[in-house]
């Protein structure tokens, strides 16, 4: 809805079937769902009996509901009906539509929007996380709700591209020997003399030089000036190399299925042993060869035991970390973290 809707005020109405009073696993994941996508239930009163069933979920600021009434329907329904009235000051921000890759986009993180983040956060509950064990599922689910709640409060935006400032490197020093260099030039297809090719040929050579110290002094004091000098320093090189931003080619197989293919290759290797024809003879072979060369080896005086780690040492070194805004592929950066 957010890509179809980028700017609009979102209410979904309706009869979930599922009541929102109960302290079960089943509204637990319809509430931090709504949570995760920036919105939240309206409606705390039983619909249906003592059950909250009937629903409106929004994403709009509390204060921007003056009024939630209960319409009892005791003939056409036993649902009572939900009537709730919004005052709109303002559109909501203006969200990225993330089908557009190419667009080069970046994410708003000030201390307005980390707040916001942190509040929503902490309304989450993540105690069916707990429940899982399978441990892929539970960091999938884990990533999911992350990623909303962060593109719902520091939100994407597309920037405008400025073209590249051209080092000025070619100095009138530079404009001057051009000058003379053709003028060189012109004396010698004039005088088809040996001696004005010679001279032309050395005064080039001496021009050749002096471009390329311009253009090495241009580019270290663009580097030394720019404020992202890691950056600087590439652009020079794609510059002078040619280099082009080539668009992101799709794999046709996932991180994930590639990792699987090699972790699980001995267990196949072992499984099917008979269609490569590998006797136990030769695995015997290849375990006294190891044995024998890790006999010769002087084993390291390595002092080393396992140290319990607490949440608290694991907090105190994301904090060193740099606050960095490059963002992995989930969209999480240190400063976020």
């Amino acid at each position: 809805m957010y890509k179809i809707y980028p700017n609009k005020t979102l209410a979904v109405c309706g009869d979930f079937n599922v009541d929102i009073l109960k302290t079960n696993s089943e509204a637990n994941v319809f509430l931090n769902t709504l949570r995760s996508l920036n919105l939240y239930c309206v409606n705390n009163s039983p619909t249906r009996f003592k059950a909250c069933l009937d629903n409106i979920a929004v994403n709009t600021a509390k204060k921007c509901i003056t009024s939630v009434k209960l319409l009892p329907q005791n003939i056409l329904s036993d649902h009572a009906g939900l009537w709730v009235t919004l005052e709109l000051t303002s559109p909501r921000p203006v969200t990225r539509d993330s089908s557009n890759k190419d667009k080069p986009v970046r994410r708003i993180i000030n201390q307005n929007s980390i707040n916001n983040f942190i509040n929503n956060l902490g309304l989450l509950d993540w105690t069916n996380l707990y429940k899982l064990t399978d441990i892929e599922l539970a960091f999938s689910q884990f990533i999911t709700i992350f990623s909303n709640c962060l593109n719902n409060n520091c939100l994407i935006k597309p920037v405008k591209t400025k073209k590249a400032s051209s080092k000025k490197w070619f100095t009138k020093e530079l404009k001057d020997m051009r000058t003379l260099m053709l003028a060189l030039y012109d004396k010698y297809k004039i005088t088809k003399r040996n001696e004005d090719l010679i001279s032309f040929k050395r005064f080039k050579k001496q021009y050749t030089l002096s471009i390329r110290k311009a253009k090495i002094e241009a580019n270290s004091k663009f580097i030394q000036n720019s404020n992202n000098k890691c950056r600087a320093a590439w652009s020079v090189i794609k510059s002078e190399t040619g280099q082009v931003n080539s668009k992101k080619v799709e794999t046709e197989i996932s991180a994930d299925e590639f990792n699987d293919f090699f972790i699980n290759m001995p267990l196949s290797v072992n499984n099917n042993n008979n269609d490569f024809h590998i006797s136990n003879n030769c695995f015997n072979n290849s375990d006294n060869l190891i044995d024998h060369f890790l006999s010769n080896q002087k084993k390291p005086i390595v002092n080393f035991r396992w140290v319990k780690i607490d949440p608290l040492t694991i907090k105190n070194n994301v904090k060193n970390l740099s606050s960095s805004k490059s963002e992995d592929i989930y969209g999480i950066s240190n400063m976020i973290v």
